[in-house]
């Protein structure tokens, strides 16, 4: 219902009441004896008998010009005989014009009664969904939005000899303007002799799950990849990956809520190979990028398991309870 809707209403109201009262002063009721004089001459001769009883009008009859004449014909008649004489003489011959008027009025105002009810209808109908647009955009624009956005290596120095092996940590950001609420997360690293499949089963939890919050605009580290404890990323690994030999990935997730009440859960995945660059044998870390000696880890996402919310949940690769 648009905002015209009470203009409407209103205008249609106060014609009616002009209409009304104006027609008060032609509608005084007519000298007792005569209620029945209403026909013309020519219409009282043409009228039935007493013998011929004109039918039973409806109230209809008295809004058209034909429906008052047979109206006047009837009452003209003094039906007592009828069984319904007092019910059609109270409601039927006794009619005023100001009756009429009042029932017409009567009648509009319940319209405009209606029209009214249906534009507040319409109008709250209205307000509650732009209350729920707003608050939507409201925490769409507001609300904790995590990713990852690249991953760290760590070296260790083996010293029997001298080389480096290595770890990963993915680095998570949350771009939202508000912090994290029960945020957990899980960090997984593959060597593989073989690329990961297509249809690699990404649900896999393996290895510890750990916990975080993080502010607002701001970047932390997940877990460690390969665990510590567990065999490092090694110089001879490095090298079957760069030739071509072995397949090395970081996967994970993060899982958790935003500040806002009544909001779903979120999920973030990630999947990224990594594609060493550098000569692990010499490397040095004080080698400066470029140089002799210096290693550094790129990487590039995945076919699968880098999504978030709805598109996991489409995917199949919603995080496991």
């Amino acid at each position: 219902m648009r905002s015209w809707a009470p203009i409407a209403v209103t205008l249609l109201a106060a014609a009616a009441s002009i209409f009304f009262f104006s027609s008060l002063g032609n509608s005084q009721k007519p000298p007792a004896g005569q209620e029945y004089e209403r026909l013309s001459q020519g219409e009282r001769q043409a009228a039935p008998s007493d013998d011929e009883t004109s039918p039973t009008p409806s109230p209809f009859d008295f809004f058209t010009g034909n429906g008052l004449k047979a109206v006047a014909r009837y009452c003209s008649q003094h039906r007592e005989s009828q069984p319904d004489e007092w019910l059609h003489d109270k409601f039927m011959c006794d009619v005023r014009s100001t009756d009429v008027l009042i029932a017409g009025f009567t009648g509009l105002l319940f319209i405009a009664t209606l029209l009214l009810v249906a534009s507040t209808v319409g109008l709250w109908v209205a307000t509650f969904k732009s209350t729920n647009i707003a608050e939507r955009a409201l925490i769409a624009g507001e609300r904790a939005f995590v990713f990852a956005l690249n991953l760290n290596a760590f070296w260790e120095l083996h010293n029997d000899t001298g080389r480096y092996s290595w770890r990963f940590r993915p680095v998570w950001q949350n771009s939202g303007d508000t912090p994290t609420k029960n945020m957990t997360m899980h960090t997984r690293c593959i060597l593989r002799d073989t690329p990961l499949p297509v249809d690699f089963d990404f649900s896999q939890t393996v290895g510890q799950i750990g916990t975080a919050l993080i502010p607002p605009k701001t970047t932390t580290m997940g877990g460690m990849s390969p665990i510590p404890g567990a065999p490092a990323i090694s110089p001879q690994d490095i090298i079957d990956i760069q030739e071509g030999r072995k397949h090395l990935y970081l996967l994970g997730w993060a899982r958790y809520r935003d500040v806002f009440p009544h909001t779903p859960e979120h999920i973030t995945r990630f999947c990224f190979i990594i594609t060493p660059l550098g000569d692990p044998v010499i490397y040095s870390p004080t080698a400066k990028a470029g140089e002799p000696g210096s290693l550094i880890f790129p990487s590039i996402h995945f076919t699968r398991g880098n999504c978030f919310d709805d598109e996991c949940e489409a995917a199949g690769l919603s995080i496991p309870k």
